[in-house]
């Protein structure tokens, strides 16, 4: 961890950017202090490692729940398939019910 006090991004990144000009030859700025540069440097690093991890675990999230997607679309299917196959069943055993009853109606009409 750098011991930079400023933790602001912004801030750091105005810093890097005066010592890049510096560096490049402006000589409407004076040399920066090596130092403070040097910890620029390293928050620069901890932001980088920290979203670094960051997108990591972000990765990792949404890894979980595209696998978790897939789990319960694989269980909706199953459902979907159970459903129909009991109003399958159903229309089936009320059709049968029907002819049964028809059959029975004939049957009494006949005596």
């Amino acid at each position: 961890m750098s011991d930079f006090p400023e933790t602001q991004p912004g801030a750091i990144i105005a810093k890097l950017r005066q010592y890049n000009l510096w560096r490049r030859g402006s000589e409407q700025l004076a040399q920066p202090n090596p130092t403070e540069i040097g910890l620029c440097l390293d928050a620069v690093c901890d932001i980088a490692e920290r979203l670094e991890r960051e997108r990591d675990e972000a990765r990792n999230l949404a890894d979980a729940a595209m696998w978790e997607a897939d789990r319960l679309r694989c269980k909706l299917e199953k459902l979907v398939c159970e459903r129909d196959e009991a109003r399958l069943q159903y229309s089936t055993t009320l059709v049968f019910c029907q002819s049964l009853v028809k059959e029975r109606l004939a049957r009494e009409a006949l005596k």
